[in-house]
């Protein structure tokens, strides 16, 4: 990106500007530029961060890149103001830079200095503005699609469907920076160069939100799915000392993750176990290893209501053990089990516009005792 910027302010705008300056001149110009450009971005994405710190979101790092820059935050916002908030605050930083070195320009041209200095700063006030403003356009990732997932998260209460909608705002506008670029350049005949930056916008725009719309619509669907929907009612019960390869193919291919109590002579289970935490063993260990000493331990096994939906149950998971156990609310009786696989078939790919396929029903799993 510096490279960039210094090519075409050493070789490009300063000439037109200033044709009698010597190169080596416009050469530190651009120079520069080129290292106050790219604080500019840092400064862009420290407003994002020093926002986010104040809602409590962890900022694992910035990342400054050809096209701008990224704050690398650890979780997303909780509530539609820490997203408009987190959002609003890189347009606001850039305005404020702008505005300081458009004041700057002005300042040196009042008192008539020139030259490819002045010349910088003044490119680098336009440059920042126009950065606020386009980052306000109202498509995802962009600042503005946050600021558009704010507003609709607020009227309509459900964050993952206001980021889908924003993502698919980022899939129109990337298209058409692509389809204007491509008529302006191939039906209308004008030239390339000046296209190239909406060329590349657009596919870049096209891809993030592309991303974006898979993300939230998965995330939604994990919203929105209770965690009964994808249960394995009643598994049956393993004795404890079978060994652990006995278990895996009586089991079958097709049943590799679902959680299976273990039992001690048909009392209470001691634990639970998925056919596939066997495949960690070499096949010797599988051989003389039961279910009983691979196990979860039912005491720390992850309990959940059959009512939760399933990102609650996942994130319970992914703090203790792959698996839980499923109790209906009414009565507390033991419903089945669900593993963390189970939850990752339903991060099937959506189409381009954010639809996912309807989840097949499960049904109780039809297996005959292990002993037979």
């Amino acid at each position: 990106m510096a490279a960039f910027v210094v090519y075409s302010l050493a070789f490009t705008v300063l000439p037109s500007l200033y044709p009698t300056a010597p190169l080596i001149d416009r050469l530190m110009a651009a120079s520069a530029c080129a290292f106050l450009f790219l604080l500019s971005i840092l400064g862009h994405e420290l407003g994002h961060a020093f926002l986010a710190k104040r809602h409590d979101i962890h900022v694992d790092g910035i990342s400054l890149w050809i096209l701008g820059g990224v704050a690398k935050l650890s979780r997303q916002a909780q509530t539609p103001k820490a997203e408009f908030e987190i959002a609003l605050a890189g347009p606001l930083a850039s305005l404020i830079i702008g505005l300081t070195f458009s004041g700057a320009a002005l300042v040196a041209r009042s008192q008539d200095i020139v030259g490819p200095g002045p010349a910088v700063v003044a490119w680098l006030g336009i440059v920042n503005v126009l950065i606020a403003a386009s980052n306000l356009l109202p498509a995802s990732p962009l600042d503005g699609g946050r600021i558009l997932t704010a507003a609709i998260w607020m009227r309509n209460g459900d964050a993952e469907a206001a980021r889908l909608h924003s993502a698919r705002s980022g899939l129109v506008a990337g298209l058409a920076l692509i389809v204007a670029g491509v008529s302006a350049t191939i039906v209308f005949k004008q030239p390339l160069r000046p296209w190239i930056s909406a060329l590349v916008m657009g596919m870049f725009l096209l891809g993030a939100a592309r991303t974006e719309v898979i993300g939230a619509a998965i995330r939604r669907r994990f919203n929105h799915t209770d965690i009964e929907s994808i249960t394995s009612f009643h598994p049956t019960a393993v004795p404890g000392s079978t060994p652990v390869d006995r278990f895996a193919t009586w089991a079958g291919i097709d049943h590799q993750h679902i959680a299976h109590p273990v039992v001690h002579w048909g009392h209470e289970p001691v634990g639970y176990l998925t056919p596939a935490l066997g495949a960690t063993l070499s096949p010797a260990e599988r051989s003389w290893t039961s279910v009983a000493q691979l196990a979860v331990p039912s005491d720390v096994v992850p309990r959940a209501w059959n009512t939760e939906s399933v990102d609650v149950v996942l994130q319970r998971m992914e703090t203790s053990y792959p698996l839980a156990v499923i109790h209906r609310v009414q009565d507390n009786q033991i419903l089945g089990t669900v593993s963390q696989a189970q939850i990752h078939q339903l991060m099937t790919s959506p189409d381009w516009w954010g639809r996912l396929p309807d989840i097949e029903p499960t049904s109780k799993p039809d297996f005959h005792p292990v002993g037979s």
